[in-house]
């Protein structure tokens, strides 16, 4: 980019600044996009690994709990990074837990389901996190 100055402050000036995606910190990991709860990605038992929360710009994922099932979820994290926080919401947009991890690094949430229920969870961090995460999910 180029600015231009000039002594006379009524003259004013216009900067423009272009910035390669790829020059960010903190570009899309491999799963996006899954940044609203209308668009998660489906979640499955197991781990997912190297994922990346950016700032306020949250992950979604979703998935389907069978019957009275209980469920584990939880993320890793580097709380040096980002303070993420992680959320569980039932299908009709109503939350139903709410996990800050107050530095720990990591952060589960655990739940019997009343009967069977899409679920949608949220994991965000505060407006300067740059933190990867790994996420686990287990059911019954």
């Amino acid at each position: 980019y180029t600015v231009f100055h000039t002594a006379d402050a009524s003259l004013g000036y216009d900067l423009t600044v272009d910035v390669d995606e790829a020059l960010s910190p903190c570009g899309d990991d491999r799963l996006e996009p899954n940044d609203d709860p209308w668009m998660p990605l489906i979640l499955t038992p197991g781990v997912l690994t190297h994922l990346k929360a950016c700032g306020t710009n949250p992950d979604w994922f979703e998935f389907t709990v069978l019957g009275t099932q209980a469920f584990a979820a939880g993320i890793l994290f580097d709380p040096a990074l980002g303070d993420l926080e992680l959320t569980l919401w039932d299908a009709s947009g109503s939350q139903v837990l709410q996990y800050g991890q107050g530095g720990a690094g990591a952060t589960f949430v655990q739940y019997q389901s009343p009967g069977t229920t899409t679920y949608l969870l949220k994991i965000q961090g505060d407006a300067l996190s740059v933190a990867p995460y790994d996420i686990v999910f287990y059911n019954d």
